[in-house]
């Protein structure tokens, strides 16, 4: 049954924001703009929809400039955004959709543009728009899992949310910038009641998702989000890690060697970044590493499964009790990231639309 609603959807053209744009298009929406700084892209995803019940186009945004952004947004019943890195422009776009009056969800994955986000709190009920940060799979199916399982228990006492990505399983230029941001310097974690620093990469742990994989401490925004919502809480950790293991150890030694850093660099009268310029090599390995090395890599990664995992601890009738929540998809579930970031952010831009949040 088709709904009456128009949702925007900001960087509708990338791999998680087209995984948003499928599912509306799947739910029946009537009308669905794919809007992104990379309109050929746009109009690519808006055509795979010609003859479908939802009227699908493409329109161009530039996230940078406050007036396209407006534009962009007046007259949705929802907008969506899945522009990132959202550390660059998380609060940016959140600020364009509260200036507009519109209802808004992201996938905000970055635990310092979640705090500026929830800042604008404010300033948001004034504005009387509801806006939710961070609904993909991490953050977003995390935090709602782990929300179940406090609501199971009379008690909770730990959080513990974890996910492992494989390298092979498609994702965007913002995803690889996301990382770098993640695994740099000090990370926000939730540790006796108090929220504290820790390095960035410490903490390494074997997590049982399945399958077992090594994951550690990463910048990221469940444990900033959840002991702000769930009473009594004590301990709250995110952990990450990538798909095969020794990718993990790379980026955190490329990292203590500045290959992250945002500082400007010149060479040979270019001025680039070390991060843009890794992002770049990593981003075109098939070009540069040698056809051994990466048929290596994917041989490692093939058939492994990623995933997150969710464990809440407290205590339910007087007993300690734990609750686990998994979520996997094997490497030959196509985009298995995409659809379990992009499915969630779609899912919410339609309550939001119907008005089901208040």
């Amino acid at each position: 049954k088709g709904v009456l609603m128009r949702i925007v959807v900001l960087g509708g053209a990338g791999v998680m924001g087209s995984a948003a744009v499928m599912d509306l298009v799947r739910s029946g929406v009537s009308e669905v703009i794919v809007a992104d700084y990379n309109l050929e892209g746009a109009k690519q995803v808006a055509d795979q929809y010609k003859g479908q019940k939802s009227r699908v186009s493409a329109q161009f945004v530039d996230a940078n400039d406050s007036k396209s952004l407006v534009q962009t947004m007046r007259n949705a019943d929802a907008v969506a955004s899945a522009i990132g890195p959202f550390h660059k422009y998380g609060v940016k776009v959140l600020k364009g959709a509260i200036d507009v009056g519109v209802d808004f969800v992201d996938l905000n994955d970055d635990y310092d543009a979640t705090r500026d986000a929830l800042a604008l709190d404010d300033r948001a009920e004034k504005a009387n728009v509801t806006a939710i940060i961070g609904l993909g799979a991490s953050p977003g199916l995390t935090n709602i899992l782990a929300k179940c399982g406090t609501d199971k228990l009379d008690r909770v006492n730990e959080i513990h949310t974890a996910w492992a990505v494989v390298i092979t399983d498609p994702s965007g230029p913002a995803a690889l910038d996301h990382w770098f941001h993640c695994i740099t310097g000090m990370v926000p974690t939730y540790r006796n009641g108090k929220w504290v620093d820790l390095p960035a990469g410490s903490g390494p742990e074997i997590v049982d998702f399945p399958p077992k994989i090594e994951v550690f401490h990463v910048g990221h925004p469940e444990p900033v989000t959840l002991p702000r919502y769930i009473e009594g809480v004590k301990v709250v950790t995110n952990k990450g890690g990538i798909v095969p293991a020794w990718l993990n150890q790379l980026y955190l030694r490329l990292v203590d060697l500045g290959f992250g850093s945002t500082k400007t660099l010149k060479v040979k009268g270019i001025s680039i970044t070390p991060r843009d310029f890794t992002l770049g090599l990593f981003h075109a390995l098939g070009d540069f590493a040698s056809p051994e090395a990466l048929g290596r890599m994917l041989e490692e990664a093939k058939e492994t499964m990623g995933g997150m995992r969710i464990d809440v601890l407290g205590e339910k009738d007087g007993k300690a009790t734990k609750l686990t929540y998994r979520l996997g998809a094997s490497v030959e579930v196509a985009g298995a990231m995409a659809a379990t970031t992009g499915i969630p952010l779609s899912i919410g831009a339609q309550m939001l639309a119907r008005g089901e949040i208040k």
